[in-house]
């Protein structure tokens, strides 16, 4: 039997995300988007998130490896994380990182995690949402021990 509780506040929590992303999508751009979606469905950190690089993608599976402080974690993409990071790289076929400074001036460098957080903040304001960056990490991390999931099973 499914809990109701745990069943609205996923189902309020999709809604809000979906508006945070209208909000990204006509405010900012694409790489303000991707960010959201891959920290809402891989639960990885502001520091992970910013530090991607396009080469840390696999072009045929659907894994990324993650160094962390308790060492290298497995994160596993959906179809859906794949298509935003794909349509990325050709809207910035010359970028590294996948949030990376236009900043030429200091060389190649990601953008600051302060910056991301920033407009993170604004974007839950314009949308009155009251998800935090942290909830992301929560509900992935929740939802997969509830339901005893893997990634794939929960996300795609």
């Amino acid at each position: 039997m499914v809990d109701k509780k745990i069943f609205n506040s996923e189902l309020i929590f999709s809604v809000k995300l979906n508006e945070m992303l209208v909000v990204a999508e006509e405010k900012y751009d694409k790489k303000v988007s991707t960010f959201i979606k891959l920290s809402a469905f891989t639960g990885m950190r502001v520091a992970e998130l910013n530090n991607l690089k396009f080469s840390d993608f696999n072009e045929v599976g659907n894994i990324i490896f993650i160094s962390g402080v308790n060492g290298k974690r497995e994160v596993v993409l959906t179809q859906q994380i794949i298509g935003a990071v794909t349509l990325l790289k050709k809207s910035y076929p010359h970028c590294i990182y996948l949030f990376q400074s236009p900043n030429e001036d200091k060389g190649v460098i990601p953008l600051s995690p302060r910056y991301l957080s920033g407009v993170f903040r604004k974007i839950v304001d314009i949308s009155k949402s009251p998800i935090k960056i942290s909830s992301f990490r929560q509900l992935y991390v929740t939802a997969l021990v509830k339901h005893e999931l893997s990634t794939n099973d929960y996300f795609t």
